[in-house]
């Protein structure tokens, strides 16, 4: 008996079909899989399901109800459950507590006060303890001289995302020091950082979804140092990515993923960074789209500091000076990035060469 039914679902990003006319059907107690290359429309299909999205036509059944256009939460209210490809957690929570947000909201949870036990077996299911701690990063030093346009490989799970997050000061890190321009900013609060001229464009670009462009690059020049010639910085945006000018009026949630891409990397640029991180610049995206957005990158060279994290090992050898190799949390190889894309293990291990 189908539980999870598509028909006909499309979904427009401006002049952008990402989905066309999809049809499926899921039955009780299945196991599906959706298989496509980047940008082929895999997380806007889940987002239509999940009421993140709506439909620009067709229809979503769930258990033999109609649930097209249904808002999120009321589609999970309704039994359906997903995960995200940018893991989420509450960072300032437990693990318990996480989990225990998700019963206290289930529709089969009876009663606020009884979602403990429920957690507690969630967490054991997966293996994990009610107050686990994972040690993620272990002895990273690394270096990026000014101007200079730096990659951090590895493949999922490594730590990249949260290198990054704990340099930008969004996640506290246990030891060790982080100088930036002959200062420490180990401690720093995030909004303080950015003030010294960090900027990151986050995992899953993170736009304001609900916000226009224009207004969206607005925000990225609310630092005082982005405020200082802020159409000129804007005009050189706009020269980076022309799509953007055309896009202006439209509310960044309904761009394309290489649109919001660019947005993200607009919005970091109008802060007028001194040093720039990018996290996952490729997550996501078509490759005609990912190797338009690092030639952007390249043409930025020399102007501001990049650090790159990124899994697509190839693109990012390509558009680097050095590269940093992060395996399991801890730095195994580092070196210019010429001589570590003709590395035979190298090519083995992340290019399938």
């Amino acid at each position: 008996m189908a539980l999870l039914e598509g028909h006909g679902l499309s979904k427009k990003f401006g002049g952008v079909l990402a989905l066309n006319h999809v049809d499926f059907v899921l039955n009780g107690g299945e196991i599906v899989g959706l298989i496509g290359p980047n940008g082929a429309g895999k997380t806007t299909l889940f987002n239509v399901i999940a009421g993140t999205f709506k439909a620009t036509s067709g229809r979503v059944m769930f258990n033999n109800a109609d649930i097209t256009g249904h808002s999120a939460n009321r589609t999970c209210r309704q039994g359906i459950a997903r995960t995200f490809q940018v893991t989420r957690p509450f960072p300032e929570m437990t693990c318990l507590e996480n989990v225990g947000v998700s019963v206290i909201n289930s529709p089969r949870q009876s009663g606020r006060g009884k979602w403990r036990e429920p957690a507690l077996a969630a967490l054991k299911h997966v293996g994990l303890h009610a107050n686990s701690e994972t040690q993620i990063l272990w002895d990273i030093s690394l270096k990026v001289a000014e101007g200079e346009k730096v990659a951090i490989l590895s493949s999922n799970g490594a730590g990249k995302s949260t290198l990054l997050l704990s340099i930008m000061g969004a996640l506290p890190s246990s030891q060790g020091e982080i100088h930036f321009a002959d200062r420490i900013i180990s401690g720093l609060k995030a909004y303080q950082i950015i003030r010294e001229g960090l900027a990151l464009v986050p995992e899953g670009r993170r736009v304001y979804r609900d916000m226009t462009v224009w207004e969206n690059l607005e925000i990225g020049a609310y630092p005082k140092r982005g405020r200082k010639d802020k159409d000129r910085t804007r005009a050189h945006v706009i020269q980076l990515f022309p799509i953007l000018a055309e896009r202006k009026h439209q509310a960044a949630g309904t761009l394309s993923g290489g649109e919001q891409q660019m947005l993200a990397i607009g919005r970091a640029l109008m802060s007028r960074p001194r040093m720039l991180f990018i996290d996952e610049l490729s997550l996501g995206l078509a490759p005609l789209v990912t190797k338009e957005i690092f030639k952007v990158l390249d043409a930025l060279s020399g102007e501001t500091t990049i650090l790159l994290v990124e899994q697509n090992v190839e693109q990012a050898l390509k558009h680097s000076e050095r590269a940093y190799i992060l395996e399991s949390g801890r730095i195994s190889r580092s070196g210019p990035s010429d001589d570590l894309a003709k590395d035979e293990d190298i090519r083995r291990a992340y290019l399938g060469l």
